[in-house]
């Protein structure tokens, strides 16, 4: 090819496809579907062995919840409390040692708090 057939290629609408559309085309059928996917189990009900419900119920309605949504909710929940509590027992157990590697290091300096982050 000459370089200005090359230089028109880049210009052209083919040849910016021809270039992005490989990439593209990976992200859309490993990303953007199988989130797709997982995003619409997450809606459904657990099966009656394990697995999922069907999307149409024996009634004919849709079986969709938000049962897994509230679950996860709650369970964050109480992980941050149990977070927030640790912490702070934390902060407090850890105080002495602190004000003790504080008084070693700067004899003359014996600071109140002392964080290491």
């Amino acid at each position: 090819m000459t370089g200005a057939a090359l230089g028109a290629l880049r210009e052209s609408r083919w040849g910016k496809w021809a270039v992005a559309g490989r990439p593209l085309l990976y992200l859309v059928v490993f990303c953007a579907i199988p989130t797709r996917i997982m995003v619409a189990a997450s809606f459904r009900s657990p099966g009656e062995f394990g697995g999922l419900a069907p999307f149409v119920g024996d009634d004919g309605r849709l079986d969709l919840t938000l049962e897994s949504y509230v679950r996860l909710a709650e369970e964050h929940i109480r992980g941050a409390d149990l977070d927030l509590v640790m912490g702070i027992a934390r902060r407090i157990l850890d105080q002495p040692i602190e004000l003790i590697e504080g008084a070693e290091e700067t004899p003359e300096y014996r600071p109140v708090l002392f964080y290491n982050e």
